[in-house]
């Protein structure tokens, strides 16, 4: 494929592999192959990263007598592929508008469907202020950042 994976869209990728099973590296490599050609030793990093935001957790299985590093989504990592997928979903549908791939009766279910999902992180937004003022920090959903770090809001 010619379009080449971000950061963000990588660890949505990454998370994705793993939400379905616990995987190691070379694993996660193979499942990415289908649609970047991202080397096994290039992943490590992203894993680790997303290890220490607290989205991955890590453990170690003997296998053929080595051990072998697995990894785990968390719970917090549930909520930023969530949070992902709602991304790309709006991505993708405002893609799909300008390209033409949409019908005309589509192009307004996408425009309220981006309307929708706008509501929905407005409200979360809310709620994460309500959390802030309550003395709570929230973790940093932002795919830009690479997410997942403690917050404070002002």
């Amino acid at each position: 494929m010619i379009y080449q994976l971000t950061p963000a869209l990588l660890d949505a990728m990454v998370l994705a592999v793993i939400e379905r099973e616990d995987a190691y590296g070379y694993l996660i490599a193979q499942r990415l192959k289908i649609i970047a050609n991202q080397k096994e030793s290039s992943l490590y990093p992203v894993l680790k990263r997303l290890q220490q935001s607290g989205l991955l957790s890590a453990y170690d299985r003997e296998y053929q007598g080595r051990n072998r590093r697995y990894y785990k989504i968390t719970e917090s990592g549930r909520a930023q592929l969530e949070f992902y997928r709602r991304e790309w979903s709006l991505f993708k549908s405002a893609a799909d508008e300008i390209l033409g791939q949409s019908r005309s009766g589509n192009m307004v279910s996408n425009r309220e469907q981006i309307q929708n999902q706008e509501q929905i992180q407005n409200q979360e937004q809310i709620q994460n202020q309500e959390q802030i003022q309550n003395g709570n920090s929230i973790p940093n959903r932002n795919p830009v950042s690479g997410g997942g770090e403690e917050h404070e809001q002002k």
